[in-house]
């Protein structure tokens, strides 16, 4: 079974993937958690700043506009639509409990109680 997190905002898609590229470098103080789960860790992430020009953003959302469709297809096709589920940040972050009370009935386990 595959589970497939996605961005609905391509907007937000563009900052996720250039912010993901920034957390591959090693910084000179040592290595970073990226994505810290830990609370204190990630209450620490105030913000991020990318400097970007218009027209990059411009491109990435023309060059990857049918990019999600064409995935699920191919996803679709090799798993059928019992293997394949999408998961929207945007609707985890609204709604953690009830996607992934979603994603449990995929899997076809228990509920759990998630925060």
């Amino acid at each position: 079974k595959v589970i497939h997190l996605i961005r609905q905002n391509k907007l937000l898609q563009y900052i996720s993937t250039r912010s993901n590229d920034l957390d591959k470098r090693e910084p000179a103080d040592g290595p970073h958690d990226p994505h810290p789960t830990d609370p204190q860790k990630s209450s620490a992430v105030k913000s991020l700043h990318l400097k970007v020009d218009v027209r990059d953003v411009l491109k990435f959302i023309f060059r990857t506009r049918g990019e999600v469709g064409y995935i699920e297809d191919l996803l679709a096709a090799e798993f059928g639509t019992d293997g394949y589920h999408r998961i929207y940040y945007e609707n985890l972050d609204r709604d953690v409990q009830g996607e992934m009370n979603r994603v449990f009935d995929f899997l076809g386990v228990e509920h759990e109680v998630v925060e």
